[in-house]
């Protein structure tokens, strides 16, 4: 049976080679990238809350993100017995938000 190493060294198995390559890049971007992430809503809730001039403990469970977002599809959430994908009922329309605009 062939060792490993010896399969790794062949040229045959490159298809292997790059597997594991891609397996181990998509392992450390994924960690990157969460991290940044991370850092980057902290920043952006820091900033809010600062700009309003809210307590560092404000938070809101209120807004969801059909909330936050105007509708694209033109007028078409306005019309009687229609409605688009996005804003399905009154409660999802675009709005401000109740907790002192923290998520505009």
């Amino acid at each position: 049976m062939t060792d490993f190493k010896d399969m790794l060294a062949s040229s045959d198995y490159n298809w292997m080679k790059c597997s594991i390559a891609q397996r181990d890049v998509k392992t450390v971007l994924a960690a990157f990238v969460e991290e940044d992430i991370h850092d980057l809503q902290n920043k952006l809730v820091h900033n809010s809350l600062k700009s309003k001039g809210l307590p560092s403990n404000t938070i809101c469970n209120c807004c969801l993100l059909q909330n936050l977002l105007p509708c694209r599809t033109g007028k078409l959430c306005k019309f009687k017995n229609k409605a688009c994908s996005f804003h399905k009922d009154a409660s999802l329309l675009h709005r401000r938000c109740p907790t002192n605009g923290l998520c505009d």
